[in-house]
């Protein structure tokens, strides 16, 4: 019964990537599904479902989930005895990648109208609205960038420097679509010279971060794997 359970679980996750937004939300709204009670897969998958909201650009229900695994995370800690150390080395690498996620929705929050002047900018390829860019710029060296410290080479797992890896990228994709995503690229002459070598610039070290981490930690093919992702 346990394995019937496990394969409709990960039966539904698939799921979230094949079917429509609509389909996707129905399932998830709904008390019962067709796989797993909702209040199972939240009370388990708080973070999962956070960052897959995010990704839908469902702001509102991403940091309410971000929240409940807070306040998840918290009464875990609370369970764990002080005698625990392998229980308590595990969780507490759980706060970095949720205080980030909670940390750009913040963001988000406070500088929608902004990413909506820099839409429009790049749009319309105004040269001379240097404001909005130099704000924006400002905005997300100060409030995002310098914030985004790494994991350590060596105490954390090489699954916790992924999910922080990942999840900045997924960050800066974001971004890239509120202000017109890849297609601006081809249009915006002013987008494709602004931004876009931000990201670049910031996913391909990331990838050498991580593989200076494998490396410290000696997965050497993950390693070579983030060095050709380099590439």
């Amino acid at each position: 019964q346990e394995q019937l359970e496990q394969e409709d679980l990960c039966h539904f996750f698939n799921n979230l990537s094949s079917t429509s937004n609509a389909a996707i939300t129905t399932a998830t709204a709904n008390s019962e599904t067709t796989f797993v009670k909702r209040s199972y897969i939240e009370k388990q998958y708080p973070f999962e479902l956070a960052t897959f909201f995010l990704y839908q650009k469902d702001f509102d229900r991403s940091k309410y989930y971000i929240q409940y695994a807070k306040e998840q995370f918290l009464h875990h800690w609370s369970q764990l005895s002080r005698l625990s150390e392998y229980g308590r080395k595990n969780a507490i690498q759980l706060i970095q990648p949720y205080h980030e996620l909670d940390h750009f929705l913040a963001f988000l929050e406070q500088n929608l109208p902004l990413l909506k002047s820099l839409e429009n900018r790049y749009l319309t390829n105004n040269k001379h609205d240097t404001d909005t860019r130099d704000v924006f710029l400002q905005r997300i060296h100060d409030d995002l960038l310098s914030q985004w410290t790494l994991p350590d080479d060596i105490r954390s797992s090489i699954c916790t420097w992924d999910d922080i890896i990942t999840n900045r990228a997924l960050f800066l994709d974001i971004l890239d679509d509120l202000i017109g995503g890849p297609r601006m690229s081809f249009t915006s002459r002013l987008k494709a010279t602004e931004f876009d070598p931000l990201l670049i610039d910031y996913k391909v070290q990331s990838s050498l971060d991580m593989a200076y981490c494998a490396l410290r930690q000696r997965n050497f093919k993950l390693a070579l794997t983030k060095l050709n992702d380099t590439r």
